[in-house]
C-alpha cells in the first residue's frame, strides 16, 4: 500500500490515508491483518479486515463441470430414456445447433415414448473466491416432425429460476407422432436447450479453480 503525500495529511493522530496500486490483479478476494509500523517501531495489527479486489468484465463462463449439475432422471415407466446427454464445453461437441451462440453447457433428451417435463439444478457456489453468475441466459430450439405429419406437441413450459446456489432449469418436452413412413406408429419426444452463464470476478484471476 502507498502512502498518500503526508503534505496533504495522510498521516495523522487519527487517520491515515493509503491507496493500493490500480494495476493490481490476480488476487482473489481474502481477510487480511492490517500491519502498521510507526518511525517509533511501534507495531499495530488491524484484525478482520478484507481485502477486496478489483473486478473485471463479465465473461462467459465455458466450462460448467458435471458435478455442479443435476439432471433430471428423466425416464418411461422403469426405464430410462434411450438419450439423455449433458455436454459441457460445447465448442467440440458437434451436438449443437447449427448457428448456435456459444454456451456454456448443452442438455438433449430423446427417446420413442413421452418422458414428461422436470427440472435440472445447476450449482455455481463452487466457483473460485470473489467469482458469481451475473445472469444465465436460456436457448431452446424448435423440433419439425416428419413430413406430412402433425405439428410437434409441446408439453410444459421453459423456466429459468434462481435457487439459494445457482438456478433451476425447467425444460420442455415435444411429442412427435405419425401414422406415416418410415414406420407405422412413429413416435419421437424430444427436448434441447443450451444455457449461457455469465460471470463476474477479481481481475486476473479465473471462475474456476481447474479446467477438465
Amino acid at each position: 500500500m502507498q502512502l498518500d503525500s503526508p503534505s496533504t495529511g495522510a498521516w495523522s493522530e487519527h487517520e491515515i490515508t493509503a491507496r493500493l496500486d490500480t494495476e493490481l490483479k490476480g488476487i482473489p478476494d481474502y481477510a487480511v491483518t492490517l500491519v502498521i509500523s510507526s518511525a517509533k517501531h511501534r507495531r499495530i495489527e488491524l484484525r478482520g479486515c478484507r481485502f477486496v479486489s478489483a473486478r473485471g468484465h463479465p465473461q462467459l463462463l465455458n466450462m460448467i463441470p458435471s458435478e455442479w449439475v443435476s439432471l433430471y432422471p428423466s425416464g418411461v415407466g422403469s426405464r430410462s430414456i434411450r438419450q439423455l446427454e449433458y455436454v459441457s464445453p460445447t465448442e467440440a461437441s458437434g451436438t449443437s445447433a447449427k448457428d448456435a451462440r456459444p454456451s456454456s453447457a448443452l442438455v438433449v433428451r430423446s427417446d420413442p415414448g413421452q418422458f414428461g417435463v422436470g427440472r435440472d439444478s445447476y450449482d455455481f457456489s463452487h466457483l473460485n473466491p470473489g467469482w458469481v453468475v451475473q445472469s444465465v441466459q436460456l436457448q431452446t430450439y424448435n423440433f419439425s416432425c416428419l413430413e406430412g405429419a402433425p405439428s410437434a406437441q409441446s408439453l410444459g413450459s421453459w423456466e429459468a429460476e434462481w435457487t439459494p446456489l445457482g438456478v433451476r432449469i425447467t425444460f420442455q418436452e415435444s411429442v412427435c407422432s405419425s401414422p406415416l413412413s418410415p414406420r407405422p406408429g412413429f413416435n419421437m419426444s424430444l427436448s434441447q436447450y443450451a444455457i449461457e452463464v455469465w460471470v463476474v470476478g477479481p481481475v486476473g484471476t479465473q471462475p474456476l479453480a481447474l479446467a477438465r
